[in-house]
Formats: C-alpha cells, structure tokens, sequence
C-alpha cells in the first residue's frame, strides 16, 4: 500500500509535468485577448463549468481538475493522472493548490480557476451537489463560485442559481 505522501509526491510531479506542457480545453493551447482580472478568471470558469457540464451528462466521475491562464495568456487545462489508489478529493485539492504555488511564485501564472464537484449547504438548509469554481487572479481577484446542480437518472442536468462569495487566496498567496 503506497503512503499518502508519496502518493501526493506522484500527483504534485504530475501536476507540475502537466501545467508545463499542458493541453487546452479542446486540445491545444488557446490565447485569450487580455482582459480584467475578473474577465480572465470568468473566461476560466467558463470552461470549468463545460466541461464539468459534459463530464456530468455522460455518465462520468471527474475529480478535481483546474484550468490555467499562463503568464502570456494561454489557457491550459490541467489534471492529476489517475493511480492505481487514488488519493481523496481533498487531498487532490491540496496538491493542485501546492502545484499551483511553486509555478505561480514563479510569474508562469496570470489565473487559476480550480474546479470540484462538491456538496453545500443551501441557503434555505438543505444539501445539494455543486460544482465549485475556486477562482483566483494574480491581480488579487479571488471568488468561489458554486453552481448547484441535479442530475436524472435519464442524464439531465440542470443548475440552479449560482452563489458566489469571496475566496482566501490559496495560490496568489502575495495578494493576501
């Protein structure tokens, strides 16, 4: 049985050998035209939440993944690879977080939008699946998006209104 560190030790190298060549949301690198800070991490959402939005009608499980905007404006998605004994959900956050940080401090990153599939609590008491975007902009613009959602048996999902409120800065830890 593999201890938790070195599990998180793989995950971290994989995260970082990915960010650095990574693929776009279709593939390929994509270049977005420079905008706000909260343009470009809503330009990251937006494809957090398409492909959150695919993976969830096909049938499919997702684990964390992020979507990042590199310094010169390329957007890049990336994702753990899956291990024979895959660590938890907040353990795969965590080491995105820390991936994030080193490339990060480095100026290599303009924006980070991590992306879970998590439950909450609603406003009005109960539960309810969500997809939580964990945005973050090295101009000091941090939010956390929750889009609730329900899924048929029959494959339709439909989102409820998103809540938003503000987010501790996790990988543009110099904003804090």
């Amino acid at each position: 049985m593999l201890r938790t560190s070195s599990v998180l030790a793989g995950l971290l190298a994989l995260v970082l050998a990915t960010a650095s060549h990574g693929d776009g949301p279709s593939g390929e690198t994509v270049p977005v035209p420079t905008a706000t800070p909260e343009q470009e991490v809503r330009t990251l959402g937006d494809y957090g939440i398409r492909y959150t939005t695919q993976a969830l009608q096909s049938g499919a499980q997702f684990y964390p993944f992020a979507f990042i905007m590199r310094a010169d404006g390329k957007i890049q998605r990336v994702a753990p690879k899956e291990m024979p004994e895959f660590p938890t959900q907040d353990q795969l956050l965590q080491t995105l977080v820390a991936g994030f940080n080193e490339v990060a401090e480095e100026g290599r990153y303009r924006a980070v939008a991590i992306v879970a599939d998590v439950v909450i609590a609603m406003p009005d008491g109960r539960e309810s699946e969500a997809i939580q975007l964990g945005l973050e902009h090295s101009g000091c613009y941090f939010r956390n998006v929750f889009y609730p959602y329900t899924l048929s048996e029959e494959g339709v999902l439909t989102f409820g209104e998103p809540l938003s409120g503000k987010r501790r800065a996790r990988v543009f830890t110099g904003c804090s």
